[in-house]
């Protein structure tokens, strides 16, 4: 499983490469975000480690959710 997340942010960062339009890569890097927060998620709950929960919830706030509003906004 944790393979498939791993494919997709290779994938996504191919994507992001091949971007020229600002808007594609700040949607792009939240996809990115995205992944990283699931694949986050899947090992804390694979290995019952509560650190990495306060991780993800960082991760995110903000990856996913703070960076891209801001970059929004430029």
């Amino acid at each position: 499983m944790i393979n498939i997340f791993i494919i997709c942010v290779v994938l996504i960062g191919f994507y992001l490469v091949a971007c020229k339009r600002l808007t594609a890569l700040i949607n792009g890097f939240l996809i990115q975000s995205l992944m990283l927060f699931l694949s986050t998620i899947y090992i804390g709950i694979k290995t019952n480690n509560f650190e990495l929960y306060i991780i993800a919830v960082f991760i995110l706030l903000l990856k996913v959710i703070l960076i891209p509003f801001l970059l929004f906004r430029i």
